[in-house]
């Protein structure tokens, strides 16, 4: 098994201190987020590089991996190799709003 380098960006916690601000009171610390989903993400990204979506066809390079934690929820994250061979982790999206009911008149948008 190949584990490749993983370093998040600074673009990567920006989304994610945007996202927490956003979910309020509902959401996991950022030291939280340290502790409990970004290891996981770091560690699909260091060891199944291969296997994550390739969302662009023929750019080798980049990578999204949509994801799920009971501190966080869904989340997507996108990855990019960079010149040195490190994966990049350069963007993250959590889904601040959680499934919707469609039977629910409450939750229509």
């Amino acid at each position: 098994m190949t584990i490749r380098d993983v370093r998040p960006t600074d673009d990567f916690y920006r989304d994610l201190d945007r996202a927490l601000a956003r979910a309020g009171d509902s959401a996991v610390s950022r030291a939280d987020f340290g502790l409990h989903v970004l290891p996981e993400i770091h560690g699909r990204f260091a060891t199944a590089w291969d296997q994550i979506a390739m969302p662009i066809p023929g750019r080798t390079d980049y990578r999204a991996h949509l994801g799920y934690s009971d501190q966080l929820g869904a989340h997507a994250v996108e990855g990019q190799m960079a010149r040195d061979g490190v994966i990049e982790l350069t963007s993250l999206t959590i889904d601040v709003i959680g499934l919707i009911d469609p039977d629910d008149p409450s939750e229509s948008t």
